[in-house]
């Protein structure tokens, strides 16, 4: 009989231990999908447990880009909901699923190398991977720069006068494109070109 209530013990203490979890890594409790007296099933997540040490980025990519990322790229991603916050980050993989038997979706995942206190899941981010890098080059906005019949032209100012340059750009982001030849160091352009634009519509 002693022996019985031996058994019974260790079997409820085995019960009573296994209705407590515990977390793989220490971490903060993000959102709660259960409450008491819920029932669950072993394979239904029950809350979300963040590692505030490490970040994620996910983003979709189009697929002509794929060739050209390569993991341990650098790169810097910006959020929406905090202006001038941007930090590097490294790409780690790419991954591939299918929603429908119809559609596929390419994400890259970047890794964060500097975390900020306000970060929290879902942010809606922006990413920009650094396929080449050029140092010490002349630069020019983006916007200075317009692609007329397949050649590009900026607008020179020089005292009063202004006058059309045709420029060999190389490489560019959102923001800058490199001036290979066409303009020197100090000289004076027109930072949006538009006008260049309206000047050769049809």
């Amino acid at each position: 009989e002693r022996l019985e209530r031996e058994l019974a013990l260790q079997r409820a203490q085995a019960a009573l231990s296994a209705t407590v979890l515990r977390a793989p890594f220490a971490g903060i409790v993000h959102e709660l999908r259960v409450h008491p007296k819920d029932r669950v099933t072993e394979t239904e997540p029950i809350l979300t447990l963040i590692d505030p040490s490490s970040w994620i980025v996910e983003a979709p990519i189009a697929e002509r880009d794929l060739a050209r990322l390569i993991p341990g790229q650098q790169a810097t991603v910006m959020f929406e909901a905090y202006e001038g916050l941007v930090l590097p980050a490294e790409l780690v993989n790419i991954s591939m699923s299918r929603p429908t038997e119809q559609t596929k979706q390419l994400k890259a995942h970047l890794r964060l190398l500097q975390i900020d206190p306000r970060l929290m899941p879902a942010l809606t981010a922006r990413a920009l991977v650094t396929l080449q890098e050029a140092k010490n080059v002349l630069r020019v906005p983006l916007e200075a720069v317009a692609e007329i019949n397949g050649r590009y032209l900026v607008t020179r100012v020089r005292g009063s006068q202004v006058e059309e340059v045709e420029v060999q750009t190389g490489l560019s982001d959102d923001r800058w494109v490199e001036i290979r030849s066409g303009l020197e160091e100090g000289d004076q352009i027109l930072a949006n070109n538009y006008r260049l634009y309206e000047k050769y519509q049809p």
